[in-house]
């Protein structure tokens, strides 16, 4: 990787410990020169899989519930799914669905459905619409 050459305007901010981004008045980080925001979305842009797995576990925390999925497998379930490409807001977008609320994000206990689908399916106690025994690979 080259050198990066900065602007004049970039200088002056990196000068002044202000985020290099363009429209940022933040105070950059002590060994970056960009701000928290910033250092983050670049992280996220640079390992879309990693950034996702370590927000869906933050979330689960957050919520209270049980997280035991490895990064492993976490890379796995990704590999077969495609699921961080596919993840989103629209109707069709996948999620990643506990099939036994109570037992929480556990390997065996993971399926995927489409957003509207787990959206109707709510905490109705019959699973058996959305999962076949089958088609459970996780």
């Amino acid at each position: 990787m080259g050198k990066v050459v900065l602007t004049p305007v970039q200088q002056k901010k990196k000068s002044r410990g202000i985020c290099i981004e363009p429209y940022c008045s933040k105070r950059a980080g002590k060994r970056d020169r960009v701000c928290y925001m910033h250092a983050k979305r670049r992280q996220r842009e640079n390992n879309p899989v990693k950034a996702k797995f370590f927000a869906f576990r933050d979330n689960a925390k957050r919520r209270g519930k049980k997280f035991e999925l490895t990064w492993e497998w976490f890379v796995e379930f990704n590999e077969k799914t495609n699921y961080v490409k596919l993840t989103g807001r629209e109707k069709y977008s996948i999620t990643m669905d506990r099939i036994r609320n109570h037992e929480g994000y556990v390997p065996g206990n993971i399926g995927v459905l489409t957003l509207s689908d787990n959206s109707s399916k709510a905490n109705k106690a019959e699973y058996a619409k959305y999962y076949k025994p089958e088609d459970v690979p996780f």
